[in-house]
């Protein structure tokens, strides 16, 4: 079957749970004749902001990830939120990752095939590294860490309380996905 831009609209007009700013959307036909355009302009407000506010969590969650690295590195750089050069590259960072994630909606849709093999293509060159270089980066530094450690031990250079090193990977690898 092709798959066009207008049999994209057509499906999003005919599955109400997508199409949330259709005037005929099932916000408006729930509130019925009298209050319809209320219901209607609530859940299009509501949609429109909730996705909005996604693009920049996730963007600053992104910023706040690569800079978690610094900790995981030891790196000379600070990472207290208490200091100003910290929060300004953690700034810097979510804007850039924000203005990417913006701007990538501007491209020419031929151009998406691309967008899609360079994610892909990262995800590959990420594989590699683990499979390839880690062991072998590992083997010529400090050597790699015993059962005990990797299993029954924490290393926790983030100051909060040990607690979170059990709370926050369960969570994350389900609240993380969108």
């Amino acid at each position: 079957m092709f798959c066009s831009p207008r049999s994209g609209l057509n499906l999003l007009v005919r599955l109400p749970q997508l199409n949330t700013v259709n005037k005929d959307s099932w916000a408006a036909e729930s509130g019925g004749r009298k209050y319809g355009r209320l219901f209607g302009f609530i859940v299009a407000w509501w949609s429109s902001t909730a996705w909005t506010t996604f693009c920049a969590s996730d963007s600053q969650a992104a910023a706040n990830y690569l800079l978690s690295e610094i900790n995981a590195f030891n790196l000379s750089f600070p990472t207290d939120v208490n200091n100003i050069d910290f929060r300004a590259v953690q700034w810097i960072v979510s804007e850039a990752f924000l203005a990417i994630s913006v701007l990538m909606n501007w491209l020419p849709p031929r151009w998406y095939r691309y967008v899609f093999m360079a994610g892909c293509g990262v995800i590959v060159l990420d594989f590699l590294l683990n499979i390839i270089w880690l062991p072998i980066g590992v083997a010529n530094t400090y050597g790699f860490q015993s059962a005990e450690f990797v299993f029954t031990g924490t290393y926790n250079y983030t100051g909060a309380p040990p607690v979170w090193n059990w709370y926050v990977p369960p969570l994350l690898s389900v609240v993380g996905r969108n």
